[in-house]
């Protein structure tokens, strides 16, 4: 059970503080309660005195005093939020033993009132964080308040989560459908799980190519992510650093040509529309092929139709800017104004 011992001490806002050091001086047998309380009753206590303000005409500093001595704190804080929860009394304790700012309470009251009240009751500690997260998820897909648990309360992991479910429906893979493989209560791990199936579903444009004879294209993350496996690479994975050709292959930047029997796995990387270029080529475990035999598959690319340019268009670039020098008579245009220079600087 959580801790019920009386607070010794009480850190009153600064809204309150002079309040409440006024109301002690003026009437000590208050002293008891807005001092030494429970956290749940000087958390009722302050809610009480937010919502009774100091106004001509209204409820007397005497009056005041008078119904916080003889009226239960969770009856105060039904006279002050009417129609709260029933369980807002309870987990007050949960508060910690600073008094919070007025929207503070507002904000908890209106989440435990909506469908977002289990995030806050899955929090051991109640702070302005787990309100935030709260009221985050609920501009959120539904399935990810479902996994809330799974996400450790973290708006990063939500929104990433988030993401994945956007980038899923845009290929037409529903929410819901990893709702289905998700208890309410699984972990981080059954979560991840889940989210790879559906990432496997995925498809792979067709990149507008044909495969060489012997060759195949893959269709989907799954299918790619199965070659890894059998070939022992890195495209077995999905969440890793360096493992983003799934989310390349999705956009149509990346096209994985494979051979089964012997081995081989191609990457070509898009330069255009319709021009490509070879980016890697491997055997099992990452395997290097030999010239002669990464020339050929580039060969029979090329008479499959598929327009090749010789190499990565950064490098080649780069290897004409890198240029060494060789004569004077041959850098006779060194002096013009290079493109690359800030003329505004």
């Amino acid at each position: 059970m959580r801790e019920q011992a009386p607070m010794l001490c009480v850190i009153w806002s600064e809204d309150l503080a002079d309040r409440v050091a006024g109301l002690v001086r003026a009437h000590p047998v208050l002293a008891p309660r807005l001092l030494y309380a429970p956290r749940r009753a000087v958390h009722a206590y302050a809610i009480a005195l937010y919502e009774a303000p100091i106004v001509d005409g209204g409820e007397s500093e005497a009056e005041l005093a008078a119904r916080l001595a003889s009226t239960h704190p969770r009856a105060l804080l039904a006279e002050a939020m009417p129609g709260c929860s029933a369980r807002l009394y309870a987990i007050l304790d949960r508060c910690g033993e600073t008094v919070r700012p007025a929207i503070f309470y507002q904000r908890l009251h209106a989440l435990l009132l909506s469908d977002l009240a289990l995030v806050v009751l899955d929090a051991p500690d109640i702070d302005d964080h787990v309100l935030d997260f709260a009221e985050m998820l609920g501009g959120m897909n539904s399935v990810v308040l479902h996994a809330r648990r799974a996400l450790h309360h973290s708006p990063i992991r939500a929104h990433a989560l988030q993401d994945l479910l956007d980038l899923l429906a845009d290929h037409g893979i529903a929410a819901a459908d990893l709702a289905d493989r998700l208890s309410e209560r699984g972990g981080a791990k059954a979560l991840a799980r889940a989210v790879r199936r559906l990432i496997d579903r995925l498809p792979l444009p067709h990149p507008g190519l044909a495969a060489p004879a012997g060759f195949r294209l893959t269709t989907t993350v799954g299918e790619l992510r199965a070659v890894g496996r059998r070939f022992g690479n890195c495209l077995a994975g999905v969440a890793g650093r360096y493992d983003t050709g799934w989310l390349e292959a999705v956009r149509g930047q990346r096209v994985y040509v494979v051979r089964d029997d012997p081995p081989v796995v191609a990457c070509l990387r898009r330069a255009s529309e319709g021009r490509w270029w070879v980016e890697q080529v491997s055997a099992h475990a990452n395997e290097s092929l030999s010239v002669e035999a990464r020339r050929g598959l580039e060969r029979d690319l090329a008479e499959a139709g598929v327009r090749l340019l010789h190499g990565d268009p950064h490098r080649a670039l780069w290897s004409l800017i890198d240029l060494p020098r060789t004569s004077d008579g041959d850098e006779a245009d060194d002096d013009e104004v290079d493109d690359d220079v800030d003329l505004a600087a």
